[in-house]
């Protein structure tokens, strides 16, 4: 899931999918995720505070000479530069998450997007789209047909044109469908439907982008598994689509799925928002973390986890402060003001980056002591850019999705092979 947000900065997430195609649950998710989950998104504006250019949950964004970078919770990674809107990418293809006509994995960046210019990129299990920088339409590849009952869908390599009656400006695509925000202010979904994440008050699939109802406008989005969040200008959170989580945020713990947008609950007003595979977390004005949804594995870093349902925000436990944070998979990461990161959650391959293999039910400090401008969380595995303008990552690299010339996972952050700087 992806989310575009703004006020020049951003947070997308593309989630990971169950690896059931049947009713999707917490129970039936993998515990090493199989889907395709990158995303990316990114302001075309030079200026951090620029409210007239879109910039991205599941992706943190933050203006940097590096650009907008965007982790995938099966090991694919892509970084969307700044100037030019062409985006890199590294890791796993197997359903050609690149766009550049391969389905090769690379262990270190290499070009995709099949040469077009972006202003948002969005990858989920078997399906990206941009929005094309000129034209502001969707472009989509990977499995992607008008035919949504195909067995199997066509695999497209490059991009292709998905839906020009709009123009766009911010992105998110999750595990099996997507949300765009348009110029006018509405917000439009696609693809699966069958838990109501299309928001058009209907439980059904569509190929092509359906209108969410309730007159919301919003200034970010961001998809999960079945389900989708929007933040509006006000600070207000609402979600729609699979509440067994209890995702959604309503304060309901009857996990009963909404094919409209719900109020999330608690009266806050958050200024950014991320949105994780199964669990959210926006931030506040003065920075205070709450984050909603499944905690089986300590994701929400309130100091303990269980499988039940959070439906109400709670705030994550610690007396930090955070610039920006992201929700991931089966983890969360957070930057302070002053850049460090933190990450709570599973860490079953070292995706919390402070150089051990232990689970945290609070944020823990990330090794290395570096500054960080942004950070993503991905499925096992992180990544941040740097003040410099540097990339790295930490977690599992099985699919080289580190992006350091490798496929040695790590325990504590490497240095990703950027190429030069045009």
């Amino acid at each position: 899931m992806t989310y575009t947000d703004t006020s020049g900065r951003a947070a997308l997430r593309a989630p990971t999918l169950s690896s059931s195609r049947g009713k999707r649950g917490i129970s039936s998710r993998s515990k090493w995720p199989s889907a395709l989950a990158a995303c990316a998104l990114l302001c075309a504006a030079a200026c951090r505070d620029s409210s007239s250019v879109p910039t991205s949950g599941p992706t943190h964004f933050v203006l940097t000479a590096a650009g907008a970078l965007a982790l995938g919770g099966s090991g694919s990674t892509c970084l969307l530069t700044l100037f030019s809107g062409t985006p890199h990418c590294w890791g796993y293809n197997v359903f050609g998450t690149y766009g550049n006509g391969t389905t090769e994995d690379s262990d270190v960046p290499v070009p995709a997007g099949g040469g077009l210019s972006f202003t948002s990129l969005g990858i989920g299990e078997f399906t990206a789209c941009g929005i094309e920088r000129t034209s502001q339409s969707l472009y989509c590849w990977g499995y992607y047909g008008d035919d949504l009952a195909a067995d199997p869908l066509p695999l497209h390599l490059t991009p292709v044109p998905f839906n020009a009656d709009h123009k766009f400006k911010a992105l998110s695509e999750g595990s099996a469908s997507g949300c765009a925000l348009t110029d006018e202010g509405d917000t439009y979904c696609w693809g699966e439907g069958m838990d109501g994440e299309l928001g058009n008050g209907a439980d059904t699939a569509s190929a092509s982008p359906v209108k969410v109802v309730g007159g919301h406008t919003f200034k970010s989005i961001g998809v999960g598994v079945g389900y989708a969040c929007g933040l509006t200008a006000q600070g207000d959170v609402y979600c729609w689509g699979d509440n067994e989580a209890g995702a959604l945020g309503t304060g309901s713990a009857d996990e009963r799925n909404s094919a409209t947008p719900q109020l999330v609950t608690g009266q806050h007003h958050f200024t950014s928002l991320s949105v994780g595979d199964f669990h959210v977390c926006g931030l506040t004005r003065d920075g205070e973390a709450f984050c909603w949804g499944h905690n089986g594995d300590y994701s929400l870093g309130i100091g303990s986890r269980d499988d039940d349902p959070h439906p109400t925000p709670e705030r994550v436990a610690s007396n930090l402060t955070f610039s920006e944070v992201s929700a991931g998979n089966q983890s969360s990461c957070g930057i302070t003001p002053q850049g460090v990161a933190y990450c709570w959650g599973s860490n079953a391959v070292g995706e919390l980056g402070n150089g051990t293999l232990d689970n945290s039910s609070t944020p823990a400090a990330v090794a290395g002591g570096l500054t960080f401008v942004s950070i993503d969380a991905g499925g096992a595995s992180a990544c941040g850019i740097t003040y410099n303008a540097e990339v790295y990552c930490w977690g599992d690299n099985s699919q080289g999705g580190l992006g350091n010339g490798t496929t040695t996972s790590s325990l504590v952050p490497v240095k990703t092979l950027l190429p030069p700087t045009p």
